[in-house]
């Protein structure tokens, strides 16, 4: 059909669209064509044609968002070959609304998107710190149960940092699959370590390995005691190179992927999925930013969990979370 060849032949050489746009618009415009019954003229004279319009009007915003979308993208580059400077009162009215429906359709989708959203998380699909707090309480007791279990108490342990160092930062899963463990002398070499310091002394997390260190660089977090207390009690009953090492291997870190699998199987409440690293810095950031409203906490705490306060804010504060779920056992 002449009227898709020029149509194409315009997006590729004076739109400069990619080949693969250019052909998904012109084949959106030959479905126009066949459905709005339109007179395939290179012109587009249907453009001035009121019930015309009124058939592709309607046709479009019969469709679903994505479609819409493209068809009214389509719509655009059709008035733009007809008339590059807009000069036609008519197609400029045609545009308008074009834009209208686009502005629309992106406001419906951006709704039904957070209703689904908002839907999941009422089926309880994210935990919150007071359930982080309860799966801590049974790791505790399973790993008194079972003393001699390393994975169980390994488990203990990744939850016992996270939550006793709840009101400093929230880790990221760099702690689990790089940072090495020992006293000072042993730790000299890592970039990423946490430091046993003399009988009295708080362990120190030193982080210079992980996402954001180009920006932030080193970062030093010095552990309350009652973690420093757990940190060496952990090292003295099971002396190894790793923080959270192989099961195979004392002395080898865990891969990324296992890494990612543990904190997941450290979840013992229920025998649902455990939540994920970012799972648990969600529910931690959550509970911190609803007990602490204040601009210089936030921003101190957002640098020592490695990251800007807008991005900790953005990514992880879960505004829609209520009081009860992360922050009824403070």
């Amino acid at each position: 059909m002449k009227a898709v060849s020029t149509f194409h032949s315009y997006l590729i050489d004076q739109a400069k669209l990619r080949p693969t746009t250019a052909g998904a618009y012109s084949n959106k415009l030959q479905r126009l064509h066949e459905q709005c019954y339109l007179l395939p003229t290179p012109d587009c004279v249907w453009l001035k044609d009121q019930p015309a319009m009124g058939r592709v009007m309607a046709f479009i915003k019969d469709h679903k968002h994505d479609c819409r979308i493209m068809y009214c993208c389509t719509l655009k580059h059709v008035i733009d070959m007809v008339d590059p400077s807009l000069q036609d009162e008519d197609l400029k009215k045609i545009k308008a609304t074009i834009t209208a429906i686009m502005k629309s359709s992106n406001d419906m989708k951006h709704s039904a998107d957070k209703q689904q959203l908002l839907a999941g998380l009422e089926q309880d699909r994210w935990k919150g710190a007071v359930h982080l707090e309860r799966n801590l309480k049974a790791l505790t007791e399973l790993s008194t149960q079972r003393p001699n279990d390393f994975l169980t108490h390994l488990r203990f342990l990744l939850y016992a940092i996270c939550l006793g160092m709840k009101d400093i930062c929230v880790f990221r899963l760099d702690l689990v699959y790089k940072t090495v463990i020992g006293f000072k002398g042993d730790t000299a070499d890592a970039t990423n370590h946490v430091t046993l310091g003399k009988t009295g002394e708080p362990a120190t997390f030193t982080f210079n390995d992980y996402k954001t260190s180009s920006k932030y660089g080193e970062n030093i977090i010095e552990a309350p005691m009652d973690v420093t207390a757990t940190l060496e009690d952990s090292f003295r009953r099971f002396p190894r190179r790793f923080l959270f090492p192989q099961r195979s291997d004392y002395n080898s870190p865990m891969t990324h992927t296992n890494a990612s699998s543990f904190v997941r199987s450290a979840w013992i409440l229920t025998k649902e999925k455990g939540p994920s690293a970012d799972d648990i810095r969600s529910a931690l950031t959550t509970r911190f930013y609803l007990l602490n409203t204040a601009i210089i906490p936030r921003e101190r705490f957002a640098r020592k969990s490695m990251t800007s306060p807008f991005v900790l804010e953005k990514n992880y504060y879960k505004i829609y979370e209520s009081a009860i779920k992360s922050v009824a056992f403070d």
